[in-house]
């Protein structure tokens, strides 16, 4: 277990930086307190409400967050024709630039109905 909970730490910090920010400036950005976010960069991982809050900032999963996996390893699809190359362990909004505006549409229609979906999923606990 222990393993994860380093490799989330490094994650992200990964992602942090990735953003373009310190940890400070993270943090800053976030409202979390630093030392906070250095227990978490640490490999303390957060709470499920952080966590999602985290997956969502970045545009990862929450499995990605945990284990460096992703439902689109092999690429990203919709409506079963392939947007974007890669094997790559996620995608950022920037990666995905361009993709056509209706696909971007769709994308976004997916991710509310999981949004939605991991909030009803929340309020039922």
């Amino acid at each position: 277990m222990a393993e994860i909970h380093k490799a989330f730490g490094e994650r992200l910090k990964l992602l942090i930086k990735q953003e373009g920010f310190s940890q400070r400036d993270f943090a800053l950005d976030t409202g979390m307190p630093l030392s906070t976010l250095a227990t978490y960069c640490g490999g303390r991982v957060p709470d499920a409400d952080i966590l999602l809050s985290l997956a969502e900032r970045f545009g990862v999963t929450v499995d990605f967050l945990l284990t460096g996996k992703s439902p689109w390893e092999s690429g990203v699809y919709i409506d079963g024709k392939k947007v974007a190359e890669g094997t790559a362990e996620y995608y950022t909004l920037k990666e995905l630039a361009e993709v056509p505006l209706e696909d971007l549409a769709k994308i976004k229609a997916m991710m509310n109905i999981i949004r939605g979906e991991a909030q009803e999923k929340k309020k039922t606990g």
